[in-house]
């Protein structure tokens, strides 16, 4: 039954007044889904029909949830093809009207804004037909007081339920039961989250935690994408789903770090193509074996967290998602328009955002971050949390914070104050790369994994690996 033609002809029978809506933002909002179509999965969980006050939106809005839930396109086309087929195109206005509808859009405030507006509308149509019925029933002699105000009671309890959900009814003893049995059940290891593919790293935070937004930061040139790849590759390869958003490189760049990290072969060998036979027969296995690896990547530039949050969340809901990896922070685009230079109010912006993004999707979200030149001006030139740019909303919002390291591109062995009195060769030495644990919510913070890090194969190991036979240039080891 249709509540919102029952309300309307109610009042106007009642009162002659109009009752509260705006049909414009209605439109707004049906154009932004058929013109914007990363609207569509943001506006599906919070809009039903009935938010709609005219009859023929209500349909339009039908058409385009039953397109929706199928998994079929939803454009102009589609939706005038729908209305067609269950006969109700002509009385929601033509193809034309369906057509016009883009052509309100104008605003830059997103879906979920004017989604707003009109729930607004909606429940204020609610409040007064459940005012006007309460008072009929109020001079119904025939009806039980008690029974009125029990009626009136679930009449505003039903409407509540569209501003606050269910939230309100979540159950501690249930939930503090199931975190419990979380806590004290058996593991084989301490991994409670996604791993790593690091031991040590596992056995600090567990793994990455649903929910957590993690940093990883480093100065131009420390391998960060090389080590936020590893991260992703391991947990792929686990069978987790993971969705990669790199603004700063290409499909194909980030293709060839892949075969370059998983083949072990050396970078310019496959940029100068000079591999050998068993070579080339291992590049074309490597090929295959990403082919089957639950990886998505998104090469767009300039794209917004609300962006990111459409896409991810209409990955999970059609094939699952596991974690979130962006390459790199600073690089985003606000989801707000920020005038003049305030550049930390617009990277505030994006963190908080990406912390909100993890939080509500559960999924553990992982971004690259730069560092200032601080570091670099320091006698210790480890990175510290405040290195982050523009870090304080970043160092607020992260639950992990890890850094990479590289000593050699600040120092000699011999005159590097930390590595200087160790036996090892100036090649092992130029390997190191040091992961800082920088700030870890749940866990230890102030402590540093050392590594080798070995940038022609865009791989982190946990020993070095022999130099290189130099006679051999088509052998890097």
């Amino acid at each position: 039954m249709n509540h919102h033609k029952i309300a309307n002809n109610y009042l106007d029978f009642q009162t002659g007044k109009i009752p509260p809506q705006a049909t414009d933002v209605e439109e707004i909002i049906l154009g932004q889904i058929l013109l914007e179509q990363h609207c569509i999965s943001e506006a599906m969980p919070i809009l039903f029909a009935e938010l709609f006050y005219k009859e023929e939106h209500q349909k339009i809005f039908t058409a385009i949830k039953n397109l929706y839930s199928s998994n079929n396109p939803v454009n102009i086309i589609t939706v005038i093809q729908k209305l067609k087929d269950s006969a109700e195109l002509d009385f929601c206005g033509g193809a034309f009207y369906i057509s016009g509808l883009t052509n309100r859009v104008s605003s830059s405030a997103g879906v979920d804004y004017h989604i707003r507006i009109i729930t607004q509308q909606y429940l204020k149509r609610q409040q007064i037909k459940i005012g006007m019925e309460t008072i009929n029933d109020g001079y119904d002699e025939t009806k039980d007081v008690f029974e009125t105000q029990n009626e009136l009671e679930n009449k505003v309890s039903n409407l509540n339920k569209h501003i606050i959900g269910h939230d309100f009814e979540s159950d501690l003893s249930e939930e503090i039961e199931k975190t419990y049995n979380f806590i004290v059940t058996p593991r084989k290891t301490r991994l409670t989250g996604i791993p790593t593919g690091s031991p040590m790293l596992n056995e600090i935070t567990g793994g990455w935690q649903a929910g957590d937004m993690i940093i990883i930061c480093a100065r131009p040139s420390h391998g960060k994408t090389s080590r936020l790849l590893q991260y992703l590759i391991h947990a792929a390869v686990e069978g987790f789903k993971v969705a990669f958003f790199s603004i700063e490189m290409n499909k194909q760049k980030i293709h060839t770090k892949m075969i370059n990290h998983i083949s072990e072969i050396n970078a310019e060998i496959l940029k100068n193509q000079t591999w050998d036979n068993s070579q080339l027969i291992s590049i074309e296995a490597v090929k295959n074996r990403i082919k089957t690896l639950p990886i998505y990547i998104n090469a767009k530039s300039a794209i917004t967290p609300n962006y990111i949050r459409t896409v991810v969340w209409e990955r999970k809901r059609k094939y699952g998602l596991d974690l979130i990896a962006i390459d790199y922070l600073q690089l985003m685009m606000p989801n707000e328009v920020f005038r003049g230079q305030q550049e930390e109010n617009k990277i505030g912006s994006i963190s908080l955002a990406l912390k909100n993004l993890a939080k509500d999707m559960n999924v553990p979200t992982i971004a690259i971050s730069q560092l200032s030149r601080e570091c670099e001006n320091r006698q210790n030139k480890r990175p510290i949390p405040s290195d982050l740019r523009y870090s304080g909303q970043i160092e607020q919002d992260a639950d992990m914070i890890l850094s990479q390291y590289i000593p050699s591109k600040y120092y000699r062995k011999d005159s590097d104050p930390d590595y200087k009195s160790e036996v090892m060769s100036d090649w092992d030495y130029s390997r190191i790369s040091e992961t800082g644990i920088l700030k870890n919510r749940m866990g230890e913070t102030n402590l540093g994994i050392k590594e080798y890090f070995y940038g022609e194969l865009s791989r982190y190991y946990y020993e070095t690996k022999p130099e290189p036979n130099k006679s051999n240039e088509n052998n890097p080891f």
